[in-house]
């Protein structure tokens, strides 16, 4: 079966659904096999295979999705893994931000190292949400399993509830509060700085992990005259920086424009070849536009990567990926 084959299966299918990639010739392999046992287990209701960060599988949110199912993708885990993730500690519904009669909260990854000395900090910037869902972020294995397995490798990681930028049904509506996402993000950056000493968190070096709608929000901190203190770099996953609707002066290409690209924090982009071409073309542009200004911009391509490859391409050049973005916070990060 031909790749294009296999796509109209999958276009063919009716919400809600999934699909995932993975390794091997015919035979399903050992991470497909897992899967499909997951999958079955929680949708014929026999209870979870064991392991941590398990979903919920009825969708807690909003009077129009009480009783539905979360997204299919939102029970994923990373297709990466790291040795003692599971036993990663957290303190969680940490309030870093009280606006319009609502607290804003954040889970804090703890790495368990033998050094008392004050660990850096990763901050995962989630994606685009139904405003009903966003508070429940911090509980999906997609976002606490990327948590787990960057604190495994010695870092402190935050995985803040950021909210919604839409403001209404109407598509025009969708982005309209990108401004206020933009906001948070950095609350969370002070916030940080602010607990630094109760939580071992060495906020002079601090990076940014933003992913697919994220990118609105967690990319453009970099692109100021005067970043915020501490932050050393930003990684990017098949970023969402640009889009009809944002309001005027938020797209990264306009921030890119505004500053001297050369003194911008180091920024890794990652680009999966079968995202949208829509959100490809916009991001194909910021990067040109930073290389030709100078920008200390690292492009990493996925060529047969789908959106949220870490999540449904269970294959070694998704692994190697987030590999390189570990290294990359390695670099930054690393006195």
């Amino acid at each position: 079966m031909s790749y294009a084959e296999a796509r109209a299966y999958i276009d063919a299918a009716k919400e809600p659904k999934l699909f995932k990639f993975y390794e091997g010739a015919h035979e399903l392999s050992e991470a497909a096999r897992r899967d499909r046992a997951q999958w079955l287990r929680a949708h014929l209701g026999f209870g979870g295979v064991p392991g941590y960060g398990m979903p919920v599988i009825a969708n807690p949110a909003a009077p129009e999705l009480k009783g539905a199912p979360l997204p299919e993708w939102a029970k994923l885990r990373p297709v990466l893994s790291m040795p003692g993730m599971e036993e990663v500690q957290a303190r969680r519904g940490l309030t870093y931000a009280r606006a319009g009669g609502r607290e804003y909260k954040l889970d804090l990854y703890i790495p368990d190292v033998a050094s008392r000395e004050p660990v850096p900090v990763v901050v995962l910037v989630h994606g685009l949400l139904h405003p009903a869902l966003a508070p429940h972020v911090r509980e999906l294995p997609a976002f606490s399993g990327q948590a787990r397995w960057l604190a495994a490798l010695g870092y402190a990681v935050a995985v803040p509830e950021l909210g919604s930028p839409a403001t209404g049904p109407a598509q025009e509506q969708w982005l309209t509060d990108v401004p206020a996402l933009r906001q948070r993000v950095e609350a969370t950056l002070a916030f940080l700085r602010k607990e630094s000493t109760a939580n071992r968190l060495d906020t002079s070096r601090m990076c940014l992990l933003a992913m697919s709608g994220g990118g609105l929000g967690g990319v453009t901190p970099a692109l100021k005259k005067q970043p915020p203190a501490g932050l050393k770099c930003v990684a990017a996953w098949y970023p969402m920086l640009d889009a009809p609707g944002l309001p005027k002066g938020t797209g990264a290409r306009e921030a890119l424009g505004a500053v001297d690209a050369k003194k911008l924090p180091p920024l890794l982009v990652v680009r999966a070849g079968r995202d949208a071409p829509e959100l490809n073309a916009t991001l194909d542009a910021f990067v040109q536009d930073a290389k030709g200004r100078g920008a200390p911009i690292t492009l990493v391509e996925v060529p047969e990567g789908h959106h949220a490859f870490d999540l449904v391409d269970d294959v070694e050049p998704s692994r190697e990926a987030m590999r390189q973005t570990a290294l990359f916070f390695e670099q930054y990060l690393t006195p």
